[in-house]
């Protein structure tokens, strides 16, 4: 607003007085050029701000997507123990007993070796039911993938933003309700301080984003001294 004064007062002094009419014209002219570069200036600020923020909400859904796809796969990991236990300990008994015979020393051997494998298999279960290893492995894969389809929706109006501010904040307001409501469930589950560093370093490795505390853009998951993308 002061340029566009400042043009005014030397347009001013460069008519003279003897043109009123003509500077009036001119000051006119100029007022309107400058609504309309401001009304430029409103619309491209206000675009820009909310590509920013696009990005910066898919950079925490996809940290969050990958916490929980690590939690999934630790889940599956153990049920899959049980599972191998259950089936390989009866197998190799009934495998020895079918080859060696029932008195044979081989099986009682195997037998030795066989118990305390079915024991541990007993624990897990029991463990596994207690804490629910099946549902966590559940919403795990579910939140994993919807933090990624949100992820995916931030980023797309990022790179292909609509032409005018009332599309663009209501485009960015529809994913914002889903990304709130994922949120809401997500903070059922507990993140420890290490899952939310690994989940930063993860999002910045892949979107290629230097991190806000070192200033780093992590060349890889291996983890550097840095108490936000690090030290996990």
């Amino acid at each position: 607003m002061f340029l566009v004064i400042w043009i005014i007062y030397l347009i001013w002094q460069r008519g003279g007085i003897g043109a009123p009419l003509l500077q009036l014209k001119r000051i006119s002219v100029i007022l309107t050029l400058a609504a309309a570069f401001e009304k430029i200036f409103i619309i491209m600020t206000s675009i820009t701000d909310i590509q920013k923020d696009c990005w910066d909400n898919s950079l925490h859904c996809l940290g969050t997507s990958y916490v929980f796809s690590e939690k999934a796969n630790s889940a599956k990991k153990r049920i899959r123990l049980i599972t191998i236990l259950g089936i390989i300990v009866p197998l190799c008994l009934g495998g020895v007993a079918a080859s060696y015979g029932a008195n044979s020393k081989i099986l009682v051997w195997a037998i030795s070796i066989a118990a305390p494998l079915s024991i541990l298999q007993l624990i897990l279960s029991a463990v596994s039911l207690v804490y629910k290893w099946d549902d966590t492995m559940a919403y795990s894969l579910e939140s994993q993938t919807d933090n990624k389809m949100i992820t995916d929706e931030y980023q797309h109006l990022a790179k292909n933003p609509l032409s005018t501010i009332p599309e663009m904040q209501n485009a960015f307001d529809f994913i914002k309700v889903k990304d709130r409501n994922r949120e809401t469930q997500d903070n059922k589950i507990t993140f420890t301080t290490k899952d939310n560093r690994k989940g930063m370093r993860y999002a910045l490795w892949i979107m290629r984003r230097a991190c806000a505390t070192c200033g780093q853009i992590p060349p890889s998951m291996n983890p550097s001294n840095c108490n936000t993308c690090g030290n996990f």
